[in-house]
């Protein structure tokens, strides 16, 4: 018997065997952009004023570029259409758009199927796509707050123009893109250790200020980094006691704010000591972590090697 593999995308497709079609692993991560579209309402659409509902056929990705009121309803929960947001969509979903609010569309697939595309269209019936079986993928909330993320917009304009004005290669150009968002989406959602955004539970449960002030800590541990930043010091910056900071901070990002901070050192020490010749010392004082002492035992913890190793693994043998 020969055993054949689809080797139509950049990653091998392991096809399942259990009658499911589900894939697993994101190895198998195979983006393929079916049709992309600019949505700016009618004139006569006013504020709202209710599109029809549809049941979504295939993972969407769509990026609000300006709202006056809108909002959407996905699966009976209704969200709003905030600008800078962006939402997500799959397969089998029941979903309603309620003006008014522009937005970039990606429909795609992730499994690199596509559907007959003689005649797509939104609203036309058709066969809702295979779901791609991630843990994660499931994962990713209807709504995610990437307002002020200047990459995720220029993401979904540089995918747009690749659909509009295609050029040699442009496929792999937007499977990239796709591959890119999908990445920065899963990071922005999807705590793992270090959630770089408001979970979709706090959105629906936390006040807009709360939330607030809650990125606004967050950013600031990326920023200053030598000034040995201190939890206490980020609730006191924005107003909130420590105990009630550290309990709103764990809820929206599922990881604590020490831990968080701890995290952001280490990622910045890894790059220093992999890109630059800083004696380790500095790194220490430039990444927050002050004591070299304190540094090498939290770093050899954390990674498994000392400062100095994992600079040598990251260099070429015999330089």
């Amino acid at each position: 018997m020969i055993h054949t593999m689809d080797l139509s995308g950049i990653y091998p497709i392991q096809r399942s065997t259990d009658g499911s079609g589900a894939i697993s692993g994101l190895v198998g991560l195979n983006p393929a952009l079916i049709t992309a579209y600019y949505f700016l309402p009618s004139d006569r659409w006013k504020r709202g004023y209710a599109l029809h509902p549809r049941t979504v056929t295939d993972y969407e990705l769509e990026y609000i570029l300006d709202s006056d009121g809108g909002r959407q309803v996905i699966d009976g929960v209704e969200y709003p259409s905030r600008k800078g947001d962006t939402f997500f969509r799959k397969p089998g979903q029941r979903t309603q758009c309620f003006m008014r609010s522009e937005c970039i569309c990606l429909i795609f697939s992730l499994h690199g199927k596509l559907p007959d595309l003689a005649d797509y269209r939104i609203n036309k019936e058709k066969p809702i796509q295979e779901t791609f079986r991630n843990s994660a993928i499931d994962s990713i909330p209807c709504v995610v707050d990437t307002a002020g993320d200047e990459a995720i917009g220029a993401l979904f304009e540089r995918a747009m123009r690749a659909f509009v004005n295609p050029e040699p290669y442009a496929e792999l150009l937007e499977k990239a893109l796709l591959t890119e968002l999908m990445y920065r989406i899963l990071m922005q959602s999807v705590p793992c250790g270090k959630g770089d955004g408001v979970s979709s539970v706090s959105q629906s449960t936390m006040s807009a200020d709360l939330i607030g002030r809650l990125d606004t800590a967050r950013k600031r541990m990326h920023e200053n980094l030598s000034l040995r930043t201190t939890v206490a010091r980020l609730a006191e910056d924005v107003g909130l006691s420590e105990a009630y900071f550290h309990k709103c901070f764990a809820r929206a990002f599922g990881v604590t704010p020490a831990a968080y901070l701890s995290e952001v050192r280490i990622e910045r020490a890894r790059e220093l000591l992999a890109a630059t010749d800083l004696p380790i010392r500095t790194i220490a004082l430039e990444t927050g972590f002050g004591e070299d002492g304190y540094f090498y035992r939290f770093f050899a913890q954390k990674t498994g090697m000392t400062p100095g190793d994992f600079r040598n693994s990251h260099r070429m043998p015999g330089f």
